[in-house]
């Protein structure tokens, strides 16, 4: 009886010990693409350490929008909960004025994913619509959405995004590979809701920015039930045996 409850109580722990368990991933590549300033050629964000977000539909100065990618092949069981962090480094903002900003997805398997840091520009970035300081083309899925207001990035914040969309996206990846895309899709002046953010832009720390943690995937994983199974039922035949 001692040696089954013993066998029982390793069979527990065993178990509960492969439910889940946690990773964290750093970003390997990280860019922006500029509308008006450098449209065709690549906006060297090393020399300035920040990824840049810009939405001016009128103005002058063009969009931004920023890319972010994660080398994902190291996670091989189902992901059960996942959260992208950001660090807000920089908000050009008045006073009472407001940006929304958009997580989107570039889809699995899309041409575009091999991107490079020192060739990304706003006419070649994939999924990007050249047109428009905010939208993308169909081959981008959004993720979730959230505000950055005037004061936001004292002591530069995290800005986590965790949600349903980003664990399926994450379990549907087949090759390893997961670009992020962030665009303002629009904000708010003094005056109300414009639709754009007048010149203004957001910042978040890039990957060779020394005084900062650059971008983050933070996830946790479960085995497959199969994977589990097989080791319930083995040690229940360890079990038997030792009757």
């Amino acid at each position: 009886m001692k040696v089954k409850v013993v066998v029982l109580a390793l069979l527990v722990s065993v178990l509960l010990s492969v439910t889940a368990s946690a990773g964290m991933l750093w970003t390997d590549r990280d860019t922006f693409g500029d509308r008006f300033d450098t449209p065709n050629a690549p906006i060297g964000e090393n020399l300035i350490n920040s990824l840049q977000v810009r939405n001016a539909l009128w103005a002058n100065n063009g969009g931004r929008k920023t890319y972010i990618h994660f080398n994902i092949s190291s996670i091989t069981d189902p992901v059960g909960t996942a959260s992208l962090d950001l660090i807000l480094v920089d908000e050009v903002l008045e006073a009472a004025e407001a940006a929304n900003i958009a997580v989107y997805v570039l889809n699995d398997g899309d041409s575009g994913e091999g991107w490079s840091e020192s060739t990304l520009t706003w006419n070649n970035a994939p999924a990007n619509n050249i047109t428009s300081d905010y939208a993308l083309l169909g081959n981008a899925s959004l993720i979730d959405t959230f505000w950055v207001h005037d004061g936001d990035a004292v002591g530069w914040p995290t800005i986590s995004v965790s949600n349903a969309a980003l664990v399926n996206a994450l379990n549907a990846d087949t090759d390893g590979s997961i670009t992020f895309i962030l665009t303002i899709l629009d904000g708010i002046e003094g005056s109300g809701v414009i639709g754009g953010v007048n010149y203004d832009y957001i910042a978040f720390a890039s990957r060779e920015r020394a005084d900062s943690d650059s971008t983050t995937l933070s996830f946790t994983t479960v085995p497959e039930p199969a994977t589990i199974g097989l080791l319930g039922i083995g040690l229940m035949a360890l079990m038997r045996r030792r009757k």
